[in-house]
């Protein structure tokens, strides 16, 4: 079955997935390939007839054992078994990240109107089970709601302040694989900016290549080309056919930049915001780009802050401007309130708790309310 679905894949890559899969397959009562490996879309290159991968290669597990779903133990487990799998291979100079996350059903029958599901539904591959992709419900115009896939702007916020903090203040002298893996992610990163923007004017398209093919219909939307220059939206074209083809030769500085621009140039498109005044109208209209509870869209309306707060401090260093007093201390006051945040959203989890042990102790003592 697997051979079969993975028809036109490279015969290495082929074996790759298979070998990984087998390695799950007695713990499983199914397996899906997603991302880009279920796409047939891994970045490599080729040197001396072995392979650096800069893919990740991601499966979902249906595990048989039901303690093992979301149980990060058991992930780490088989993160650790598909490394260990890929070390031993001869071909491989650079091996990818696996990443296997072990859920059930319902994983597929709740989740969320976002475009990971669209994605995931659209291509995602059943290696082992039953069709789950169907559970999936169906992503479109009709029922799409921003505000829920607006949190993904966040998450790209978070790991562009953390890889970029990484490389550039805790990396003394880079060598060429760290600064083409770093090009990589943030190529990855500026490229994700289309699955939050496409999908705001009615483009669903679950692959790069559809979505750069659209980069001419939103040079005609009116709101894109106020705030997005033709640098910008060009860019993206470029950016993809480098990251296919395995050309990582921008410089990570400016390339740097140019990603933190294109996010913060996102955000003001959406909020339709000056950039003086950008991070005011997200504390002001939050409930224009983020859903949920109120501690929810506070939360996310925080780390927002401290995240574009960070990456303007981390972008003077980058041009060699000097970071004011005044600029630190905005972050700190920003990290201040995250911990606050963080200790309301445990205050929520402790009464969360005390409310089911409550259940529990009144159904011992016997009451019935």
């Amino acid at each position: 079955m697997i051979t079969n679905v993975l028809n036109g894949y490279p015969q290495a890559i082929k074996d790759i997935i298979v070998g990984l899969s087998d390695l799950y397959d007695e713990d499983s009562l199914g397996i899906i390939l997603y991302g880009s490996a279920a796409s047939n879309r891994l970045v490599y290159t080729i040197t001396d007839h072995k392979y650096e991968f800069f893919s990740d290669i991601e499966f979902l597990l249906i595990p048989n054992n039901r303690k093992n779903i979301g149980n990060k133990n058991y992930r780490k487990e088989m993160i650790r078994k598909s490394s260990d799998y890929l070390k031993a291979l001869p071909f491989i100079s650079q091996a990818p990240f696996v990443d296997v996350y072990p859920v059930d059903e319902s994983y597929f029958s709740k989740s969320q109107l976002r475009i990971s599901t669209f994605e995931l539904k659209r291509t995602g591959k059943i290696l082992k089970g039953k069709n789950y992709l169907e559970l999936l419900p169906n992503v479109s115009k009709g029922n799409y709601n921003p505000a829920i896939q607006n949190i993904e702007i966040v998450k790209a916020l978070k790991i562009l302040l953390i890889e970029s903090n990484h490389y550039f203040l805790h990396n003394d002298e880079p060598s060429e694989r760290e600064q083409s893996r770093f090009c990589y992610f943030l190529y990855s990163s500026y490229l994700n900016i289309l699955r939050t923007l496409l999908p705001w004017f009615g483009y669903f398209k679950p692959s790069i290549e559809e979505r750069v093919a659209l980069i001419p219909c939103l040079k005609k939307e009116v709101r894109v080309s106020k705030y997005f220059s033709e640098e910008q939206l060009n860019k993206f074209i470029d950016i993809a056919n480098h990251k296919q083809k395995g050309i990582f030769n921008d410089n990570p500085k400016e390339l740097f930049v140019f990603t933190f621009e294109g996010y913060k140039t996102l955000l003001c498109c959406l909020l339709e915001s000056d950039r003086e005044c950008l991070i005011k109208n997200i504390e002001q209209r939050k409930e224009a780009i983020f859903w949920g509870s109120e501690v929810k869209k506070n939360q996310l309306v925080l780390l927002t802050r401290f995240f574009i707060k960070s990456l303007n401090c981390l972008e003077c260093l980058n041009n060699g401007s000097k970071i004011t007093n005044q600029s630190i201390n905005e972050v700190e006051a920003c990290f201040d309130e995250l911990i606050s945040g963080h200790n309301a959203y445990r205050l929520l989890n402790i009464i969360d708790n005390y409310t089911l042990m409550e259940k529990d102790r009144w159904k011992i003592i016997g009451s019935k309310d």
